[in-house]
């Protein structure tokens, strides 16, 4: 499990930090899991506006080209 880069260890060592310690500060694993649906609902919704930007863009431009009569 990769949490970062830098090290997250005090005085940013190279001291390992196992996975268990690292549920252990976020709070256990329902937490961890709550924050990897939420970290994966923010991707979803990202992507769901990034998509429905590039179809308005795509629309407006088949609009306008319908319009000044070229032909695709």
């Amino acid at each position: 499990m990769v949490i970062g880069y830098p090290p997250i260890a005090p005085n940013r060592s190279n001291v390992d930090i196992t996975t268990e310690e690292v549920i252990r500060m976020i709070g256990g694993t329902y937490r961890l899991a709550s924050i990897a649906v939420e970290i994966g609902t923010d991707e979803l919704a990202r992507q769901t506006r990034r998509i429905s930007d590039e179809l308005r863009i795509r629309r407006r431009l088949w609009r306008r080209r319908r319009r000044s009569g070229v032909q695709v």
